[in-house]
């Protein structure tokens, strides 16, 4: 029973629950009226952007990739944006 469960761990399963525990955090946090919870939804989705690098340039789906590149740059923008004490955010 072990081994059937061991055999389902795998390093693309890994990244693919890793990828949708990331994700559907940071989506749930940055449609949070509050600025220290969508702080947290970039934060979370700038840390799951290499793992969609990986998957993507794995899976040779280049569309895929170039989104992740301007994702990442938009987490950035989402972090420098909602740590400022500015009411603008820069």
């Amino acid at each position: 029973m072990l081994t059937i469960i061991l055999s389902y761990i795998t390093l693309a399963n890994i990244v693919q629950f890793a990828i949708l525990v990331l994700s559907a955090a940071a989506i749930s946090c940055l449609t949070s009226a509050n600025k220290k919870i969508r702080l947290w939804g970039s934060i979370f989705g700038l840390l799951g952007q290499p793992l969609w690098f990986y998957t993507s340039y794995m899976a040779g789906q280049w569309a895929i990739l170039i989104l992740a590149i301007w994702y990442t740059r938009a987490y950035i923008k989402g972090i420098m944006n909602n740590k400022s004490n500015q009411p603008g955010g820069y």
